[in-house]
Formats: structure tokens, sequence, C-alpha cells
């Protein structure tokens, strides 16, 4: 009887162990969702708040908008794959330099199209998994004109935390259209990585 019973008890716990490895998959999966929408809510009303405080100073505003994003987004994981082949051809002064060049330009980009706020709601209406990504599903409410579908895409950095990744507006990708701009600028201009750089110098005010 004994012998029976451990029998039995074994075939219990082996059919039991592929109900817990999904479980636990489903579980993770769920947590990495209402993580993602945490920081996408989180940029949305930090960005928000700092537009309602006015004008005020633009340089103050400015810094704030680099915090935020610098929080929020992994621009150094986006600036690699906006360069594309030319990142591996470009030297490491190169490199130090176009990141940072792009960080200013990611802000200042964002930061003028925010300034056009006026008064829009982002509502986030959920997220689901994608291979090693979450996505992000929201809409900017306008008072006037049809909800202007936002994707958000988030990865995790070094530090597991999830960052975005790119953001997809209607269906066109940011990062992909940065990445064909770039590199048909840079090859325009001869396969030139540091013309590239003397263009973002020049919108940024080389910072």
């Amino acid at each position: 009887m004994r012998l029976n019973a451990i029998l039995v008890s074994l075939m219990l716990a082996v059919c039991a162990a592929p109900l817990a490895v999904p479980f636990t998959a489903a579980t993770a999966r769920a947590a990495d969702a209402d993580q993602a929408k945490s920081v996408i809510d989180g940029m949305a009303q930090r960005a928000i708040s700092v537009l309602k405080q006015g004008q005020g100073d633009k340089a103050t505003r400015d810094a704030q908008f680099r915090d935020i994003f610098r929080e929020s987004f992994d621009i150094p994981r986006i600036g690699q794959f906006v360069l594309g082949i030319y990142w591996r051809r470009a030297s490491e002064e190169q490199r130090v330099e176009y990141l940072k060049l792009f960080e200013s330009f990611i802000v200042k980009t964002y930061a003028e199209r925010l300034s056009q706020y006026s008064g829009e709601k982002l509502q986030v209406d959920g997220a689901r998994a994608n291979g090693e990504k979450t996505l992000v599903d929201s809409a900017v409410l306008r008072s006037q004109g049809q909800p202007i579908r936002i994707v958000w895409e988030l990865e995790k950095d070094g530090a597991g935390k999830p960052k975005v990744t790119d953001v997809i507006i209607e269906r066109v990708s940011m990062s992909q259209t940065q990445r064909s701009d770039f590199n048909s600028y840079i090859s325009q201009n001869g396969g030139s990585i540091d013309a590239l750089l003397t263009k973002l110098r020049s919108m940024t005010g080389g910072k």
C-alpha cells in the first residue's frame, strides 16, 4: 500500500508540473504588462505636469523633459538602432558624441511636440507581450477628430526595468522613420558619419 501511495504521489506531481510552468509564465507576463503600463502612465502624467506649469523658463522645462525621457526611454538602444549599419562603422569617439547628440535631439523633438499640448488626454488601454517586448496600446483623445492611436514598445534594460524602445503612431514606427532619415542623410553625404554629427550639432546647439 505504501508503495502504491508513493507511486500515486509521483504521478500526481508529474501531471501537475506542466500546469505550474504556464501559470508562472502567465503571471510573469502580467507583471511585465502592469509594469510597462505604469511606465507610460507615469511618463504621461509627469510630462503633462511640466506643461501645465505654463511657459516659464524654457531651459528649466527642457531639463525636466530630459529627465523624463532619460528615465522612460532606452535612448542608447534606440540611438544604436537608428544609426543602423553605420553604428558598426563608427569609431568609439563618434559613437560617444552621437549618443550624446541623439539624446538632445530626442528631447528637443518630443519637447516641441508636447509644447503643442492643448488639453488632450492620453488613454492607456492595455498591454500585451510580443516576444521579449511589451506593447502598450493607447490613444490620444481629442476634443475634435478621431483619437490618435499610439503603441509604445518597451524592452527591459540591463537593470531589468522596462523602457520605451519605439513609439508607433497610427502604425508608423518613429524609430524606423528616424533610421531611414539618418541613413539616407549619411548616404547622401558619401557615407560620412561626421556629416550627421555636424547636422545634429546644428539642430541641438551642440549639446
